[in-house]
């Protein structure tokens, strides 16, 4: 079998980055490229259910992750006018929330 200690990883996504943690760990040396020519965050958010939550578990960064970001126990879909078509509810994140109050909330999850 041949042993890898080089990687070129074509993209820096969230996939990408977690594929370079997860080599270096192993101590396989990887080297990212993107498209973009800025590191810039986008300003969207990720929803991440269980295999993605266990993903970054596996790789060591699932606390910082739930330090830094957003937990919520609820994810409403609505339309353009303020409609709620569905209303998900999962287990509370043990992370502290994002919205100070209801109507703040009702805003900004408003599409």
């Amino acid at each position: 079998m041949t042993t890898i200690h080089k990687v070129l990883i074509v993209g820096g996504g969230i996939a990408g980055m977690s594929l370079a943690i997860r080599l270096q760990r192993q101590g396989v040396q990887t080297e990212i490229v993107e498209r973009k020519t800025d590191w810039t965050v986008l300003g969207v958010g990720l929803i991440l259910q269980g295999p993605a939550v266990r993903a970054l578990q596996a790789v060591g960064i699932l606390d910082r992750g739930l330090q830094e970001g957003f937990g919520s126990n609820e994810l409403l879909i609505g339309g353009a006018q303020g409609h709620v078509f569905a209303r998900l509810r999962s287990r509370k994140t043990q992370t502290r929330s994002r919205w100070s109050s209801p109507t703040e909330r009702g805003t900004a999850m408003t599409w």
